[in-house]
């Protein structure tokens, strides 16, 4: 068979770098064993598990499943190629569709549909070990901020350079950050500064335009006034993307670098904005911040409302314990309220808006839970197969704990080995592998003991409880998250008026939802 391999590493460090070189040799090696033909290599260095997005080599390997290039994948473990339980299933489709084989090295075995729920459930624990990573990388990292450590200016921060890892002010672009925020304090809009400035022919350091956005970032920078806020943003590891931190939780750094503007010019411009961009109610001058578009989601464009027609969009309102998502009538959203009810109890109708009521997702999300059919979602037989797979992984672990110890043994061993060869040839100093011999060594007399000693009460604990926690989190993905999915997939189109929710699916009965009114802005759902 014509054969390829695939080898990742999460880091660019030099123990990884050596990781990975061991890892292509050993694949070589699988390859060579089995007496297939190598044809390709896709290497991935310094790349996380967690998403195939800048995987350049992995995704190749991915538009290369789909010509006649290779028979077999070979790679040293699942978690070699992603640590996500989705994407997991998305290669295994793809691998599937096209006739393609898949060889795990170190297990020496072909990847078969029969592992589907074991190489799944697998998955599932890659991701938690990665989303347990995620946590503490994101606490070293406030860790670091609070202790006030190097400020971090990325390369288009206008106003300043780093000299020998010293903040320095960049005269000649300070000086247009200066104008940008004098222009603002005497009247100038945000759209004829910039208007104004590219006239002029300033560029940004990337040969732009100034546009409206980069004007705007100038204004609400602090740095500008020598502050810089620290711990505003985190990485979440379920959506792969930097989310917001509560401003309560933000960290204030004065003083932080060699200010631009005058505290009290930054001020006065940040004050005036804040007032300019206050968006009220059309009912008792009650201020209220909208969200913005929380992305594709898989009812979009399927909600309607009964009262003017519109879409419904799907938008995130802040609150003090996190987002809150909320679908409304865009016609309501762009224009407010049709009827406007004054202080004096008279109604004042108008051409645009809607008066249709909002639905909270979480609400919705009830909806579906209790109107799909128990016939149509077997849960308990879900939870049932997931709870023994699960056991029997269990069980897997703990059987094969000692002998990955012996494999981790032997590496080291043969580590040792090419040290005292490197030594013996003058490559290394003396001291220096003298350091890495006897740390070397430390592990080894210490793999060495558990191996003698077995499998400890502490170390059955430790996987018990991650296994229970793998099982809660499937109980609570069969109980809510799964019937939602199966909601969502399946609906055609909701209609939404003032009384009721039409829903109507692909092929389950229409059903109604009727709606009682509370007051004004609240009201419940009649099942």
């Amino acid at each position: 068979m014509k054969a390829v391999i695939y080898c990742r590493v999460s880091t660019e460090d030099e123990v990884q770098v050596n990781a990975l070189e061991m890892q292509i040799t050993e694949a070589r090696d699988a390859v060579h064993k089995n007496g297939w033909e190598l044809v390709d290599e896709y290497i991935d260095e310094g790349k996380s598990g967690t998403t195939t997005k800048r995987r350049k080599e992995y995704n190749r390997l991915i538009d290369d499943l789909e010509i006649a290039k290779f028979d077999v994948i070979v790679v040293k473990s699942q978690d070699r190629l992603m640590r996500s339980a989705k994407d997991w299933y998305v290669f295994i489709d793809k691998l599937i569709a096209n006739k393609k084989k898949l060889y795990f090295y170190l297990e020496k075995q072909f990847y078969s549909l029969d592992d589907t729920l074991i190489t799944g459930i697998k998955a599932i624990l890659a991701e938690e070990y990665s989303r347990d990573l995620s946590k503490k990388m994101n606490n070293m990292h406030r860790h670091r901020q609070e202790n006030k450590g190097t400020v971090l200016l990325t390369s288009n921060t206008w106003g300043y350079d780093k000299v020998n890892k010293n903040v320095v002010i960049n005269e000649k672009e300070a000086e247009i950050v200066r104008e940008i925020f004098n222009l603002y304090l005497e009247g100038f809009g945000i759209r004829r500064i910039a208007n104004k400035l590219n006239k002029k022919g300033v560029r940004t350091r990337n040969g732009n335009e100034l546009s409206t956005s980069t004007i705007t970032a100038i204004l609400k920078n602090p740095l500008f006034k020598g502050t810089q806020i620290m711990n505003r943003f985190h990485y979440d590891f379920n959506t792969k993307r930097s989310e917001k931190i509560p401003e309560s939780e933000w960290i204030y750094y004065e003083n932080a670098v060699p200010a631009i503007v005058d505290a009290t010019i930054w001020d006065a411009v940040n004050e005036r904005m804040k007032q300019k961009h206050i968006v009220k109610t059309q009912e008792n001058n009650i201020t209220v911040t909208y969200g913005k578009h929380t992305g594709k989601h898989p009812l979009s464009g399927k909600i309607f409302c009964g009262e003017c027609g519109s879409v419904y969009w799907l938008r995130s309102r802040e609150k003090k314990n996190g987002y809150s998502h909320y679908w409304y009538c865009s016609k309501y959203f762009k224009h407010g309220r049709k009827t406007k009810i004054r202080a004096d109890g008279t109604v004042e109708s108008r051409e645009h808006g809607c008066d249709n009521i909002k639905l909270k997702t979480s609400e919705l999300e009830k909806i579906m839970v209790n109107l799909i059919p128990e016939s149509e979602l077997d849960k308990e037989g879900l939870m049932n197969a997931a709870i023994e797979i699960t056991q029997t992984l269990r069980q897997n672990q703990i059987d094969t704990m000692v002998a990955e110890w012996q494999i981790s043994l032997n590496n080291i061993k043969e580590k040792r080995k090419k040290l005292n060869k490197m030594i013996a040839q003058g490559l290394l100093e003396s001291n220096v592998a003298k350091r890495k011999d006897n740390k070397l060594l430390e592990e080894e007399l210490e793999l060495e003991i558990k191996i003698e000693t077995g499998i400890s009460s502490n170390d059955i604990a430790e996987v018990d409880n991650r296994f229970n926690n793998i099982i809660k989190e499937i109980r609570r993905y069969v109980e809510t998250e799964l019937p939602a999915k199966f909601f969502s997939e399946h609906v055609k189109r909701i209609l939404v008026s003032n009384d009721k929710i039409e829903i109507e699916f692909d092929y389950l009965p229409k059903k109604e939802i009727g709606i009682k009114y509370i007051n004004d802005k609240n009201y419940e759902f009649i099942l």
